[in-house]
């Protein structure tokens, strides 16, 4: 029977191999029921990474990589060190129908409990390779979608 594991290196964002550089191996503790994690071996250091798949559990572990961010920089205090956070998203097919772009870029881009932020939002319009006003932002994902 083929071992299925919790994190593929395929799946490891770019900008993580980048800053990791040679990954070497991923192995796996016990798992828990919020998150996946593998452990990268690259030669001579170990980095964990943490994967939330749903939503509720990204948003804790993003609090959760935001302390530890903040805790280092108490004095006399150990703690790991949280290097990179990465949002893992994609834009769904929505039933795959034919409708307005700007529905979706409105929906993609909404500022919730900071996880979108200003300049991730910029990067999004820069790949998507247009953008939308703020009143068309404002009918699509403040007063359309909320109708729905």
């Amino acid at each position: 029977m083929k071992q299925l594991y919790p994190i593929i290196v395929e799946e490891i964002p770019h900008s993580i191999k980048k800053y990791v550089k040679q990954i070497e191996k991923v192995t796996f503790p016990k798992q828990g029921c919020t998150s996946d994690v593998g452990i990268l071996h690259p030669p001579k250091r170990r980095y964990v990474l943490k994967r939330a798949k749903r939503e509720k559990y990204r948003k804790w572990l993003y609090k959760e990589y935001y302390v530890l961010k903040n805790i280092q920089a108490l004095a006399d205090f150990q703690s790991p060190s949280a290097y990179k956070f990465v949002q893992t998203a994609v834009i769904d097919w929505s039933g795959g129908t034919c409708g307005d772009a700007r529905y979706d870029m409105a929906l993609a881009v909404r500022f919730e409990d900071g996880i979108f932020t200003g300049k991730e939002r910029a990067a999004f319009f820069n790949g998507y390779g247009k953008g939308i006003s703020q009143g068309e932002f404002c009918y699509f994902a403040e007063g359309l979608y909320e109708f729905f």
